[in-house]
């Protein structure tokens, strides 16, 4: 609550940094677990800054989310997607969550074209968040049934880290 109402004192003395307050205040609101204020706030944040990949990005996030908490209120239990049976308001969640992602995936792919990254090397915190990326697209590529592109995703992983514990259980998980 302080946290919110900290941000629209901040949008109430600038305005013009509106898109920065709304993605900070739909984080907000994901994390209470308010998904419909964060989707109203997201899609106000993506309206104005189409281009700006992160808020694709954060927008899947609320999706799954709501589609976790969905299940977890239905069921009773933490859904593990390895093995959880979705019903279809949550299939649904999931899917719109698949399409942002791939549209965040499109805008990083366009800013990245042209770039030299042979010289670059990657920070421990850039390689981290990469991962966590990678892994987020795996769990919404399960949980929307793209099994066949899951599979091909674990494979990837397995060729960087063939000792990567968790995508060995994730994987055999899908073949299950």
């Amino acid at each position: 609550a302080a946290a919110r109402a900290d941000f629209l004192a901040a949008f109430e003395i600038s305005p013009d940094r509106a898109p920065e307050l709304f993605d900070r205040l739909a984080e907000v609101e994901r994390r209470a677990g308010n998904f419909e204020k964060a989707l109203e706030y997201i899609e106000k944040v993506s309206a104005a800054e189409p281009e700006e990949d992160r808020h694709y990005y954060n927008w899947a996030q609320i999706l799954n989310d709501a589609g976790d908490a969905h299940y977890e209120k239905r069921t009773g239990e933490y859904g593990d997607f390895t093995d959880s049976v979705y019903d279809d308001a949550e299939k649904e969640l999931f899917r719109k969550a698949f399409e942002k992602l791939r549209k965040f995936q499109e805008i990083a792919s366009e800013e990245q074209k042209g770039t030299d990254f042979s010289s670059e090397e990657e920070t421990d915190d850039e390689e981290n968040e990469r991962l966590d990326d990678e892994y987020f697209f795996q769990e919404i590529l399960v949980k929307t049934e793209n099994y066949s592109e899951a599979l091909k995703k674990y494979a990837e992983n397995l060729k960087k880290d063939p000792e990567d514990f968790s995508t060995y259980v994730e994987r055999a998980a899908v073949y299950l």
